[in-house]
């Protein structure tokens, strides 16, 4: 096996628009906390290669998506899915793709992105070097996150789960994988990677190339927004890295050689079911959104936007009934990597690691676009957050219950089909 790695600065300059914790806030970045980068990781064994790109974002958008892969597709022969790209979903950094109210996207750091996307994967792919091994480990930790959604009565994967290389004439390269919301350092005006670039950095003074790859933490917030939210500082944020950093170093003296070093890829398509609203309920909205028009302005304008929106697209008769979303894998022997296009909720995830109890299964949120959160089924039928509100901000109809279990289901009939279980 071969693998190569490179990271791009990706860092906006000051006055770029931070995006989330609200609506319509301005929250115009003032300084540099710390860099964000693009890390790519390429990956080749037997004729096979897959690119792995993971970014300091908050989400990206279709355009920059296909973008990136036609450029390479084209240079190096790759497919679609073969290429994954992945956002760590910081909200201390710049809006990327298009969130209602939550950011204004700047066009010229956005038309900048592909480009740094490419030239990461390109020194990734020409820079491969020789592999002399490959372990991996899924490591329990106490976490640093919560069940924002359900408290104590709701699932937290507090388990680490990583994949180490050993280079020829480079330091080992290990992907971390992680669920919880990088939203440590709350509504700040200063450019971060919140916790995740902590890990990096944390693991780069132990000696390691790192890429942190976060998991699906739709529902799971940091530990400090508990005790009072948005309070994290610069200190948390290197409190919550090390801690991840040193159990992914426990993890990584505890690792198990890999042996099957097999490379594949699959990408593939689900359509979901859409609530269709109904017309009475938005003007009802509408007149609630006018109450609360002094109180909440901004929450007030996201729902009268968004509900103006629908009752034309009713007129119009061009409201959708289903949602294309794509599940992504990866395999790299028995480790599996399974991205949705969005906030996943912890349940998804765990119903895909315990169809494989005995594989090394890392769920990847925020997996090439970013389309919306993805809950379980109880989110969306008791119109939680996730299951109902966010939708405006996501501009995207709400989902039928069961869509999310769906999108896991897929992902566990792809992986049998990976590694040729019945």
């Amino acid at each position: 096996m071969q693998t190569g790695f490179s990271k791009v600065d990706i860092t906006p300059k000051p006055g770029v628009e931070l995006s989330g914790y609200g609506y319509f806030l301005g929250r115009t970045a003032r300084r540099v906390l710390d860099p964000l980068f693009a890390r790519a990781v390429s990956f080749r064994h037997n004729g096979k290669t897959i690119l792995l790109i993971d970014c300091d974002l908050v989400g990206l958008d279709a355009k920059t998506v296909q973008t990136v892969k036609d450029s390479l597709k084209g240079e190096y022969g790759l497919e679609s899915k073969d290429i994954m790209l992945l956002s760590i979903h910081t909200h201390s950094g710049p809006a990327v793709a298009t969130l209602s109210g939550c950011g204004e996207v700047d066009a010229e750091y956005v038309s900048g992105l592909a480009e740094k996307f490419i030239l990461a994967a390109k020194e990734a792919l020409q820079s491969m070097k020789r592999v002399e091994g490959v372990s991996h480990f899924v490591q329990d930790f106490e976490g640093i996150g919560y069940n924002r959604v359900l408290g104590d009565d709701g699932p937290v994967d507090a388990r680490i789960r990583g994949i180490i290389f050993e280079r020829e004439g480079a330091r080992p390269l290990v992907l971390i994988n992680y669920a919880c919301h990088p939203v440590v350092l709350g509504r700040n005006e200063e450019i971060s990677a919140d916790y995740p670039g902590q890990v990096v950095a944390a693991m780069d003074d132990m000696g390691y190339e790192a890429v942190f790859l976060n998991g699906f933490c739709g529902d799971i917030d940091p530990a400090i927004n508990r005790i009072s939210w948005g309070s994290g500082t610069a200190e948390t944020i290197k409190e919550y890295g090390k801690k991840i950093a040193d159990a992914a170093l426990e993890g990584i003296r505890n690792s198990s050689p890999l042996t099957d070093l097999t490379l594949d890829a699959m990408e593939i398509a689900v359509e979901l079911p859409l609530q269709i609203p109904d017309r009475d309920a938005i003007l009802e909205e509408m007149k609630e959104a006018e109450a609360i028009q002094t109180e909440n302005p901004g929450y007030a304008r996201i729902i009268q936007e968004w509900n103006s929106k629908l009752l034309s697209e009713i007129q119009a008769g061009t409201l959708p009934k289903t949602e294309c979303e794509v599940v992504h894998l990866f395999r790299i022997g028995d480790v599996l990597l399974v991205g949705f296009p969005g906030e996943a909720f912890t349940r998804l995830g765990l119903m895909i690691k315990e169809a494989f109890p005995d594989r090394n299964i890392m769920t990847l949120g925020n997996a090439n676009v970013v389309m919306r959160y993805i809950p379980t089924a109880d989110d969306i039928q008791r119109r939680g957050y996730a299951g109902y509100a966010s939708c405006r901000i996501y501009s995207r109809l709400p989902l039928e219950p069961g869509a999310g279990e769906k999108l896991a289901e897929t992902a566990i009939a792809g992986i049998r089909g990976f590694i040729h279980e019945i």
